[in-house]
């Protein structure tokens, strides 16, 4: 009931952002209303799993990844420039990194430019979420995707940090997609062999043919809480399966 109530209290306290005189387009007031609603459907996703049961199971293998290691695999991918669909130049410079509510939060810090003129710029912050959490070849791999932004004052005399503002709202949903491949898919510092082969026995008066086991994992939970990643691992195992016959 407790953790009931305290979702309630952030989706009214995201909903009064939105009505207290929130400007039109992006602003600071909006990318921090967009983050305070993912981080309450996130709390929303937890709290019906925890009551429906399904937070966890005894079967799944759990890892926690710290916050600063998550910082320096996101810094380590950056600085990334690129002009996205031929109207804007961006580039990422740096990234913060929040594991808390839920959800892991990004903020990345740049500037966008005309795409012929990389001199003349405006602050750019973007804000995302670690998503797209998946097992590729024995890899475990995410994404940052972006939930908005924000133009802050220009760098130099005569720039129009509005106009360029008004310059990435244009771009919609798929300039904002765009920007987000920005940010290189992060590779987290976990391995998994996806079978386990037992070489046999063939000294001695037992005698064992080689086999192997196959192993399918999938990740079936992420969240972010007090400063850890946390992921939930569910593995599958078997059948055995003689190496003769492979």
């Amino acid at each position: 009931m407790l953790r009931t109530t305290f979702v309630t209290v952030l989706a009214f306290a995201a909903l009064g952002a939105a009505g207290c005189g929130r400007p039109p387009g992006p602003s600071p007031l909006a990318r921090e209303e967009a983050l305070l609603m993912r981080q309450v459907q996130g709390l929303e996703a937890l709290v019906a799993a925890a009551e429906a049961g399904t937070l966890t199971s005894p079967d799944w293998v759990q890892i926690g990844i710290d916050e600063a290691l998550i910082a320096e695999l996101v810094a380590a991918g950056l600085p990334q420039e690129r002009v996205i669909l031929d109207r804007a130049r961006v580039r990422l410079e740096r990234a913060e990194i929040s594991l808390r509510g839920s959800v892991g939060l990004v903020t990345l810090h740049g500037r966008v430019s005309p795409p012929d003129d990389p001199a003349t710029f405006a602050e750019l912050t973007l804000s995302g979420a670690l998503g797209q959490f998946a097992i590729e070849g024995g890899v475990l791999r995410a994404r940052v995707e972006l939930i908005g932004f924000d133009v802050r004052r220009a760098a130099a005399a005569g720039v129009d940090s509005d106009a360029l503002r008004a310059l990435l709202v244009g771009l919609g949903e798929e300039g904002l997609a765009a920007a987000g491949e920005l940010v290189p898919p992060l590779e987290l510092p976990v391995r998994l062999e996806d079978v386990v082969r037992f070489e046999g026995l063939d000294d001695g008066p037992v005698r064992v043919a080689p086999a192997s086991l196959p192993l399918r994992v999938s990740v079936a939970r992420a969240m972010a809480l007090s400063g850890r990643l946390w992921i939930f691992l569910d593995v599958k195992a078997g059948p055995w399966q003689s190496e003769a016959a492979r």
